[in-house]
């Protein structure tokens, strides 16, 4: 896979994690006994899913950039500190806390 190609594939991942992150927020957001428009288990697979891929692909991106030498020896790449996608944890904290308050 090429860079360019890794980079497209990353936003389209952001995007759509975006995109079920409103579904499970909003999906959350209901009167109690009320059924959710979407299985909420489902939605957390695909996010779950959809994070791994993310993280393989950050980690290929940064093992690209790290490799490539600009003229005066620096490289592009950041290493990610300790904490992963924090994507993931994101979307899982913003549906649970619906109602705590």
């Amino acid at each position: 896979m090429k860079l360019a190609e890794a980079l497209l594939e990353r936003k389209r991942i952001k995007d759509e994690i975006q995109v079920l992150r409103v579904r499970a927020v909003a999906g959350a957001r209901m009167q109690e006994g009320d059924r959710p428009p979407e299985d909420p288990a489902e939605l957390g697979e695909r996010v779950m899913g959809l994070a791994d891929r993310l993280e393989e692909l950050t980690a290929a991106i940064n093992r690209t950039n790290m490799a490539a030498k600009l003229p005066d020896g620096r490289t592009l790449g950041v290493i990610p500190g300790p904490g992963g996608n924090p994507g993931r944890v994101t979307v899982c904290r913003e549906a649970g806390s619906i109602g705590k308050a």
